[in-house]
């Protein structure tokens, strides 16, 4: 979250971080992932660990009709956090 300019402790509301209320959601399963980090061999970071997904969007009470469009939502923050992480370490 750091990477974001955020703090783990500060309670997040969609207005801060300029959020479209659509995507609340997915981005809530996101930061939950965000303890569950693919480092490679060479220790950057290379994505997610997906088989930790199916128990992140429970607890977030994903239904069953958006999961699709939640993980789609997911991937596409990932791969701008493997960037971005990817950038800052060059």
């Amino acid at each position: 979250m750091a990477a974001f300019g955020l703090q783990p402790e500060q309670p997040l509301q969609v207005q801060q971080l300029g959020l479209w209320p659509e995507n609340w959601q997915a981005f809530q399963v996101f930061r939950r992932m965000l303890t569950q980090l693919n480092v490679g061999a060479m220790g950057g970071v290379i994505g997610l660990r997906y088989e930790a997904l199916p128990m992140v969007m429970r607890v977030c009470q994903v239904p069953r009709a958006d999961l699709t469009e939640v993980m789609d939502c997911v991937q596409l923050m990932e791969r701008h956090m493997v960037q971005l992480l990817a950038d800052k370490q060059r």
